[in-house]
């Protein structure tokens, strides 16, 4: 029951952890193709606000009336197009923000899960380490990979010229 539930676990971190992966490949595409908007933006934003410059010194030059309000209603929809052009690169900019930060939290959970697998690994070579060193010292022969001995509760020696002035029964 606990062998199956402790399987169980360590399926469903598996699966949190490829859905990580798979979500963090996503995020990164979609800040690529957000980042190719948001330079489109930009375009358009320039190419309005250029367009309301020459309009607003072309409605210097005007000498009659009708003319000007010509240039008038062209200045008013260069405006709104400024307006439309700004208010949509804000809004991109907002979701480019939530988008990066999404990103770079799923980069931090799958760096911690990097860092926590290799601690493991340390940790278990240090056990078969300690094991080994513990089944030599307590004088019992070792029985295949999976034997297993309680250490000794004798002081291990601090350097190898002590350990080798040890008389190890065979």
């Amino acid at each position: 029951m606990k062998a199956d539930l402790k399987a169980e676990k360590a399926n469903l971190r598996k699966q949190k952890l490829n859905f990580a992966k798979e979500a963090y490949t996503a995020g990164t595409a979609r800040m690529v193709a957000m980042t190719a908007k948001e330079k489109v933006a930009k375009t358009g934003r320039a190419n309005a606000k250029k367009l309301k410059f020459t309009l607003e010194q072309d409605i210097k030059l005007v000498k009659d009336e009708s003319g000007r309000l010509k240039i008038q209603r062209r200045l008013g929809s260069a405006n709104a197009e400024l307006f439309k052009e700004s208010s949509q690169e804000k809004s991109l900019l907002e979701s480019l923000k939530k988008t990066a930060y999404r990103t770079q939290m799923l980069k931090e959970i799958l760096f911690k899960s990097k860092a926590k697998t290799k601690t493991k690994a340390k940790a278990k070579a240090k056990r078969a380490v300690k094991n080994q060193l513990a089944q030599l010292m307590s004088g019992t022969k070792l029985a295949g990979a999976a034997a297993k001995v309680k250490p000794v509760k004798a002081a291990l020696p601090k350097s190898v010229a002590a350990a080798l002035k040890l008389k190890v029964p065979v």
